[in-house]
């Protein structure tokens, strides 16, 4: 029998998770789009046309690939259909009933059993896209193969929808939440007696208890993932052309299934292990006393103490990693996840990072959207290592936002430079990678998460210590401040100042003082076994 591929992908996903500032919604609404797109959720609620071994193909990416018999059955409303099209109006009448706001796109294709199983897919995700194209211009939304306005959709499924039905599936949806935070919880207990608290509301994450407060809002995006999928691909392609004509269409296809769901699931099982590498992390932070200056620990009205977690993670979607923490760590955590996923992958993978620091009371999707643009900047810069921009290394962005952000990162950059037009910034760094990558970063001023540390280390010990045989301290905290509006102005200007203040017999002039400056009341720097 000829066989159907089907793809789903969750529309506007950023947008959907956060329309709302409240961070229970945020991660309520990230979990939502998981429930829907699981194969638990097409299981559970359309078993008379989902099974997992038989129908999905892989989930991963933000995809969702299933694969249908070609079965025509008559359908007293529409004539005569195949099991792909009544799976995919069953889905998406659903979504829309149950959840305001969330739209799915959903494309079917014949398989062409001439082609091998990759280039059916990537047909496939080709078709998507140019729906989405399509739809993006007038519609929105209905079920699959529906071109209907928002009205008239709203018509059809206002006489379809059973309202306890509905009720009963988002009551089991939100049992089903829970249970997800009882396991993410687990992973922070170190023992019965500490117990970590996952937060819901960002003034918990252990900053000031007013809008004053930052939150770093942190994106993280697998680098290459792209080629990683091609080469996949490859050895697929690899497995199965030995065996030529001595395989069938359906053959070829189950093989391409086993293969890709071990990929998919190998890097999510991948990143995920980077994360629980990071919380780790921030526990051993916790235990020995270096995150004293943030208020973790609440009584609850029972009188039990309890230790609110400062990490809230918001999306994870295979390499696609988004989390909330205090303003203060933002910048390590982000930095730390990295360092774990290169170890973890013994320097197979890497990733980098955007964190915009910004006041609690922020706009979150807009704050995302500036992790996102540094994570981008990130990016960049690591393509700007090697020639053919193929680096396998991490590098982190971060932007401060004291008010109001208008226009785009590279906006904003634009007033960040010198008399002569110069860039005062230093960021992207290169956190770690391959060596020859590391050396390029180093034979550019040294633009290493490393250098940048030693330099911010350097600052603390001068603003924190007193000269010898004198009782003042080697550098005041407003000569730093000053010294920020100097590194605006010309290279000379900059020299005269640190003669002037004898900010030169403490302190090394270099390219990163700027971004140590600007960043030293929001950073508290991770004491790891590597730093010593």
């Amino acid at each position: 029998m000829k066989k159907l591929l089907l793809i789903m992908e969750v529309s506007q996903k950023q947008a959907y998770i956060f329309k709302n500032k409240e961070l229970k919604k945020n991660i309520d609404a990230s979990y939502t789009i998981d429930e829907i797109t699981s194969s638990g959720y097409f299981e559970k609620y359309f078993p008379e046309y989902y099974n997992k071994e038989k129908n999905l193909v892989y989930s991963g990416g933000g995809h969702t690939i299933l694969v249908f018999d070609n079965d025509v059955e008559e359908n007293d409303n529409t004539g005569k259909e195949n099991q792909a099209v009544r799976f995919a109006k069953k889905l998406s009448k659903q979504i829309f009933c149950d959840y305001d706001g969330l739209e799915v796109f959903i494309k079917i294709m014949d398989y062409n059993e001439n082609d091998d199983p990759s280039k059916n897919i990537q047909n496939l995700m080709k078709k998507l896209e140019e729906k989405k194209a399509i739809r993006r211009a007038s519609f929105r939304q209905g079920t699959f193969g529906m071109e209907v306005s928002k009205g008239e959709a709203e018509r059809v499924f206002d006489s379809e929808k059973k309202e306890k039905e509905a009720e009963q599936r988002k009551k089991e949806a939100e049992n089903r939440r829970e249970k997800r935070i009882r396991e993410e919880k687990k992973k922070i207990q170190e023992e019965e007696t500490t117990h970590y608290e996952l937060v819901t509301q960002l003034e918990k994450l252990g900053g000031n208890k007013d809008d004053n407060n930052f939150i770093a809002v942190v994106h993280i995006d697998g680098n290459l993932m792209g080629k990683k999928v091609q080469m996949n691909d490859e050895v697929i392609d690899g497995i199965l052309k030995p065996q030529g004509n001595k395989l069938t269409s359906g053959e070829k296809l189950d093989i391409y299934r086993a293969e890709k769901q071990k990929f998919s699931k190998d890097i999510d099982d991948l990143f995920q292990d980077a994360y629980n590498d990071m919380q780790n992390v921030v526990k051993k932070q916790i235990e020995n006393g270096n995150l004293k200056d943030l208020s973790l620990e609440e009584t609850k009205e029972n009188g039990e103490k309890q230790i609110n977690f400062p990490i809230r993670r918001i999306i994870r979607a295979g390499d696609d990693i988004c989390f909330v923490s205090e303003g203060r760590i933002g910048i390590e955590c982000a930095v730390e996840y990295m360092k774990a996923l290169w170890k973890r992958s013994e320097g197979e993978n890497s990733a980098c990072a955007g964190v915009a620091i910004v006041h609690q009371s922020y706009p979150f999707y807009k704050a995302y959207e500036i992790a996102e643009s540094l994570c981008s900047s990130a990016k960049k810069y690591n393509a700007s290592l090697d020639k053919e921009g193929c680096a396998n290394a991490c590098a982190i962005d971060w932007h401060i936002e004291y008010g109001e952000m208008y226009g785009g990162l590279d906006e904003i950059r634009k007033h960040y430079v010198d008399a002569d037009g110069k860039s005062i910034l230093a960021r992207p760094y290169f956190v770690c990678g391959d060596v020859e990558y590391e050396e390029k970063a180093k034979e550019q001023k040294n633009r290493t998460y490393t250098n940048f540390k030693q330099t911010m280390e350097e600052m603390e010990y001068a603003l924190h210590n007193k000269c010898e045989d004198e009782e003042d301290r080697m550098i005041a905290r407003r000569k730093l401040k000053e010294l920020r509006t100097y590194l605006k102005e010309s290279d000379e200007a900059v020299d005269a100042y640190f003669k002037k203040s004898r900010l030169d017999q403490y302190l090394t002039k270099n390219d990163k003082n700027f971004d140590v400056i600007e960043v030293m009341d929001t950073y508290i720097g991770f004491q790891t076994e590597e730093d010593k």
